[in-house]
């Protein structure tokens, strides 16, 4: 994302969005192969598959459109003004919007319902398409890596962070438990989501002073290697556990416990595989 930095079209081709597809390649066929060993996945399903990818892999696909638009992308944030502009426009129409959209029509009478669709559906029809999706989240993490904030705008983001996270538990088990609505605040591009992912990136950029003994560098760079390979492996270790040892979510009827235990395992699995992985050259150039 530099746009001091040279990176020609090819390169971005041939070091990110070909290494990209290949480990599309290799997972989706570690995928197919577990399914038809395991769960004795039939032909037609496997090729689906082979098409497909696995669910969780739309974030490959997701990954590699952004980098076909990062010439574009870099265009734009060498002009401070233009970053503003854009994440202004992405707050509002990707954002606001859909967060309200989910918000006031369920709420709304029958009467009123046409009306407040009608909004939403003009500000639709003004075909916005350009400030939707990740790319926003893509200017939005270099914009605040490349400005400092001051004192006061770190503590807001701290307790705007706390708020949204608050706010997103308590309103999810309200609106799904008593309301029966869809709730908006699970999606990527809900206000506490944002505001969740802002709070997380200051946190490790002002306050990583634990951060600093030799050792814990150490481990987090690792972690940061292996996330990539953690990411793609744990859906089937999640599966695996579920399979053959009857461990899921609801086991032992205590979730609150089992959640937090199972994730971790499930996480210490996947840095074990992925750091595995990376032990093989030929793995870990196209894998991993």
């Amino acid at each position: 994302m530099n746009p001091d930095k040279q990176v020609t079209i090819g390169k971005l081709w041939k070091k990110n969005i070909l290494r990209m597809f290949s480990s599309f390649i290799f997972w989706t066929a570690v995928y197919v192969l577990f399914e038809w060993f395991v769960f004795g996945l039939d032909l037609h399903s496997c090729k689906m598959y082979l098409i497909t990818g696995y669910w969780h892999m739309w974030f490959l696909w997701m990954i590699m459109g952004q980098y076909m638009i990062t010439p574009f992308i870099r265009q734009i944030i060498k002009v401070p003004e233009l970053i503003r502009y854009y994440l202004v426009i992405f707050l509002f129409v990707a954002v606001l919007i859909p967060t309200l959209r989910y918000m006031i029509i369920p709420y709304t009478s029958i009467a009123g319902r046409a009306g407040v669709s009608k909004i939403f559906g003009n500000i639709d029809t003004m075909s916005l398409e350009f400030f939707l999706g990740f790319t926003g989240y893509f200017i939005l993490g270099y914009y605040f890596d490349t400005i400092t904030l001051s004192k006061t705008k770190q503590r807001m983001i701290l307790f705007l962070g706390v708020f949204s996270f608050a706010v997103g538990i308590c309103a999810n088990e309200y609106l799904t438990l008593f309301r029966g609505a869809k709730t908006p605040f699970d999606s990527a591009f809900s206000i506490t989501s944002l505001l969740q992912a802002v709070f997380i990136f200051n946190i490790f950029k002002y306050h990583n002073e634990w951060a600093n003994k030799k050792i814990l560098r150490k481990i987090i760079t690792s972690l940061s290697a292996c996330s990539f390979g953690i990411y793609m492996v744990h859906i089937l270790i999640r599966e695996l556990l579920e399979e053959y040892l009857s461990l899921n979510a609801v086991s032992f009827h205590m979730p609150v416990i089992i959640v937090p235990l199972l994730s971790l395992l499930i996480f210490l699995t996947g840095y074990i595989v992925s750091f595995t992985i990376h032990k093989i050259p030929i793995l870990k150039e196209y894998a991993v």
